[in-house]
């Protein structure tokens, strides 16, 4: 028979014993459970945990987070609540990065961390990448393979972005287009597994920061190219909290004036008076900003209710900024066929930035400080009213 000491110490053995059993069995359930977790029915993943294989810093989510709202806006056509909602539910999967995988696990990758089929398959990501000739692991890239599935066998989702909730918009995108409506234990609506912030509260988040003071605008979504910063302007992917301080004035093309028409009274039938000043550099010439400050329409001026029948109208896309000195600055007439715009609504540039792509035969450039610009527009060709001023003298005086 065992002693009673002996009794003792075997108990106390299995005393210790048994929670540290109960503790590595418990650690392998959860590693177990986040390395599958993240299979749904549709090849999308929404673990919230997938394994970094590219870190993501807090500046290039804001980035990439200005990027994918000007792509679900201008190509996507989503509300701001809608746009909203769909980047609450990437955010939570992704943190916005194209390159993140879940290795460990189901292998799903990538912004919606497409997964099987939409992520190998004949019309999954990399497929689409390799018959585009692009990188599969870029964000461009992969906001264009979300057009192109809601284009093909995905149009459903296309809903959720006309949605004028954000948690609606959220929620229908997570159930439509991530496929996850018989995943509930990984939808995380309002707090993920590890208590922070769900999709509802990150959807909320970007709705603030971008969509709340959307006025309407197209906004780009092209992916920022650092050849394009031109100047000294750097958005910096939040351009909402920059100052928008006009500063100095300069020419709107590298290089050179490249004036075709000036300011005030000329010899052309139907407009005897010109409201501002044409420029040309040519097709494809990038235009810089003449005069720093805030973004406050970017787009078609038909969302303004301004007619955009050329030669007298200001063309598909318009861009005006609006500095804290009062001045007002419209570029307009570059683009008659679609948008070619760089920046965003709440953008703030800075003089020389580049901001757009000349499309049309010239640019043509109002300045006001009088009256809004499209209050303004109704002065075009009324000289005493005195709302439109000439640009060069702004830009001769103090450009170097």
């Amino acid at each position: 028979m065992l002693s009673r000491r002996a009794k003792k110490i075997g108990l106390w053995t299995i005393g210790l014993l048994v929670p540290l059993f109960v503790l590595l069995f418990g650690a392998m359930m959860l590693a177990l459970l986040f390395a599958g977790g993240a299979a749904s029915e549709s090849g999308s993943c929404s673990s919230g945990n997938a394994s970094n294989v590219d870190v993501t810093t807090s500046a290039d989510m804001n980035k990439r987070a200005k990027s994918i709202y000007g792509y679900l806006r201008s190509e996507l056509h989503a509300t701001p609540q809608g746009a909203a909602g769909a980047m609450g539910v990437w955010q939570f999967e992704s943190s916005f990065n194209p390159k993140i995988g879940n290795n460990a696990g189901s292998g799903a990758t990538g912004l919606a961390q497409w997964m099987g089929n939409r992520l190998t398959g004949t019309n999954g990501l990399k497929a689409f990448a390799s018959r585009k000739g692009v990188k599969w692991d870029s964000l461009q890239t992969q906001l264009d393979f979300t057009k192109y599935e809601l284009n093909h066998g995905y149009q459903g989702a296309k809903a959720a972005l006309r949605k004028s909730d954000v948690h609606k918009a959220a929620y229908d995108w997570l159930m439509d287009y991530e496929g996850m409506r018989n995943n509930p234990e990984q939808w995380y609506l309002e707090k993920g597994p590890s208590g922070q912030p769900g999709r509802y509260p990150d959807g909320d988040h970007w709705y603030a920061k971008f969509g709340a003071n959307d006025t309407g605008a197209d906004n780009s979504g092209d992916v920022s190219d650092p050849d394009d910063s031109g100047g000294t302007g750097n958005t910096g992917g939040c351009g909402s909290d920059a100052s928008a301080a006009g500063g100095d004035w300069g020419w709107p093309y590298k290089g050179g004036k490249y004036v075709t028409s000036g300011f005030g009274p000329r010899d052309l039938a139907g407009s005897p008076w010109h409201d501002g000043v044409d420029f040309d550099a040519g097709h494809g010439a990038k235009i810089r900003a003449v005069h720093g400050g805030k973004v406050i329409f970017v787009g078609d001026p038909m969302k303004k209710g301004i007619t955009d029948s050329y030669p007298y109208g200001l063309g598909k896309d318009v861009i005006v900024t609006k500095a804290d000195d009062g001045y007002e600055v419209i570029y307009q007439e570059f683009a008659m066929s679609g948008p070619t715009h760089k920046v965003a609504v709440n953008d703030t540039v800075k003089t020389g930035q580049v901001i757009a792509t000349q499309q049309t035969g010239h640019l043509h450039l109002g300045v006001t400080n009088k009256k809004s610009w499209v209050t303004a527009q109704g002065d075009w060709q009324n000289p005493s009213g005195h709302s439109w001023l000439d640009p060069l003298k702004f830009i001769e005086k103090k450009a170097s």
